[in-house]
C-alpha cells in the first residue's frame, strides 16, 4: 500500500461538497483522517477529532469573503470565474446564499482527477467549431473567413453565396436510452483495484470471481486503469456492482483512502447511497466496513 494520500470530502459544518481536504494513511489509521480541513470556511480535525470549528458565517459578505481567499490559493484572482468555473455555473451570491441557508452545495471538483493528477480525463468530444471553411475541394483550398454557423462573410472574394433552398428536417428517430456495456462493470471494478496503484493477488481473484458472479465478461488488459464514471455508460444493476466495488476495496484488509473515495464519486454518479451497499460484515472485515461508513456515509 502506498503512503499518505489527500483526498477531498464533503465539509460537515459549512456543506460544501469537495472542499474538505483531508490526509490519509492507511498504515497509520484505518479510515481515519490524519488530519483534514476544510478549503471554506476553516473546519479542521486531527486523527478524526475536531479542532477547529468552522467559521460561523452571518451574511453573504462573509461568505464571498472566504470564497476569494479559496480562489487566491487556488491561484484565481477573480473570485466570480472561481465560483462559475467551480460550482457549476453559480456566482458568489448564489453560493453564499446556499451556504447561509444550510443547504448542500455542489461543486464540479473532480475527486478522481485530484487523486489522479496525470490521468487524462473524458472521451473526447467531435463538437469543435472549424474556424473557417476550405474552398476549391482539395487539401490545396482556400481558407476563407468564417462567419455565424461556418458561412463565409462578404469582403474581397465579393457577395457571399446565395442560401440554399431550406429542405425539409428528416424525422428523427425517437432517442432510446443507452443499453448498459457488461464491459463497464469490470472498468468500474478495475477502478477500485487500481487507485492505490497495485493489483494484489486476493484483488485480482475477487474481481474475477465478482466479474462471474455479476454475469460479465473478463478484464482485458487494456482495461486495467482507472475510470472516470463518465467515461462508463450505466450498469444493469449499480447497487450489486457498488457492493462488488466496496468488498473489493476491503477484501485484503487494507482500506486505502483513495480506493474508497473512487468507490464514493461511482455512488454519487449512479445516485445510490452508499449505506444501501454496506452489509453487516464478521470478523476483520467488520471494523473495516465500519470505518468505510465513517469515511464516506455522511
Amino acid at each position: 500500500m502506498r503512503g499518505a494520500t489527500q483526498v477531498l470530502s464533503d465539509c460537515p459544518h459549512c456543506r460544501v461538497e469537495s472542499a474538505l481536504v483531508e490526509l490519509l494513511d492507511p498504515s497509520e489509521r484505518i479510515g481515519v483522517a490524519l488530519e483534514g480541513r476544510c478549503r471554506l470556511c476553516g473546519y479542521t480535525t486531527e486523527l478524526g477529532e475536531v479542532v477547529r470549528f468552522g467559521h460561523p458565517f452571518v451574511d453573504e459578505a462573509e461568505v464571498i469573503e472566504a470564497l476569494t481567499r479559496w480562489a487566491a490559493e487556488e491561484a484565481e484572482r477573480d473570485v466570480h470565474v472561481f465560483a462559475v468555473a467551480n460550482f457549476n455555473g453559480r456566482d458568489p451570491a448564489a453560493i453564499a446564499r446556499g451556504v447561509l441557508a444550510g443547504e448542500r452545495v455542489e461543486t464540479g471538483f473532480d475527486v478522481i482527477a485530484w487523486l489522479f493528477p496525470a490521468m487524462q480525463g473524458g472521451r473526447a468530444g467531435d463538437d469543435e467549431v472549424a474556424p473557417g471553411l476550405r474552398v476549391g475541394g482539395g487539401p490545396g483550398g482556400e481558407v476563407l473567413p468564417g462567419g455565424p454557423g461556418g458561412t463565409p462573410l462578404a469582403g474581397r472574394y465579393g457577395a457571399a453565396p446565395r442560401p440554399r433552398q431550406m429542405e425539409p428536417e428528416p424525422v428523427k428517430a425517437p432517442v432510446r436510452a443507452p443499453v448498459a456495456d457488461p464491459r463497464d462493470i469490470g472498468r468500474a471494478l478495475a477502478s477500485v483495484m487500481l487507485a492505490d496503484g497495485q493489483i494484489r493477488p486476493a484483488e485480482k481473484r475477487f474481481l474475477d470471481a465478482a466479474l462471474q458472479r455479476l454475469g460479465a465478461p473478463p478484464l482485458p488488459d487494456e482495461d486495467l486503469r482507472v475510470w472516470r464514471p463518465n467515461e462508463l455508460g450505466p450498469v444493469a444493476d449499480p447497487v450489486a456492482v457498488l457492493e462488488a466495488m466496496r468488498r473489493l476495496a476491503l477484501c485484503d484488509h487494507e482500506a486505502d483512502g483513495s480506493e474508497l473515495r473512487v468507490l464514493a464519486e461511482y455512488a454519487r454518479a449512479w445516485n445510490v447511497p452508499l449505506k444501501k451497499t454496506a452489509q453487516h460484515d464478521t470478523s476483520a472485515m467488520a471494523e473495516l466496513g465500519r470505518a468505510f461508513r465513517r469515511l464516506l456515509v455522511r
